[in-house]
């Protein structure tokens, strides 16, 4: 299932990862205010004003932390691991509720220095 909740949103919603997605969409005026998929299977969420955010899939955020064709899953997850369990020891999960707030917020850390605290900061 994928993460539509309004924390994920928040968290998407900012130029770091915005400007991962390689296109920008259109969205017909019904769909306003909706999360919508367009033809590339791309999830979106459109806020008033006719803003579209690209809400990327757990798969995505895993594709941006590894460029292709480098793709060493092994690594990536151990050093992801090692993320949670020294986060986890300071109790700074509990806010996340779906793994792709998760891996959002590892992505976040690991290339822009950034954490999340209601808005992305830098540490």
């Amino acid at each position: 299932m994928s993460d539509n909740t309004e924390l994920f949103i928040r968290m998407a919603d900012c130029p770091e990862i915005q400007e991962q997605c390689s296109y920008e969409c259109e969205v017909e005026p019904e769909l306003r205010d909706k999360i919508w998929w367009d033809s590339n299977g791309d999830r979106w969420f459109n806020v008033k004003g006719g803003r579209n955010i690209w809400l990327p899939r757990q798969d995505d955020i895993q594709g941006m932390l590894i460029p292709k064709p480098y793709r060493d899953f092994r690594n990536l997850l151990s050093f992801f691991f090692d993320w949670v369990d020294w986060n986890d020891d300071n109790g700074e999960f509990a806010r996340y509720t779906s793994m792709e707030q998760l891996w959002l917020a590892y992505f976040m850390f690991e290339k822009h220095n950034k954490v999340w605290n209601d808005g992305w900061h830098e540490v």
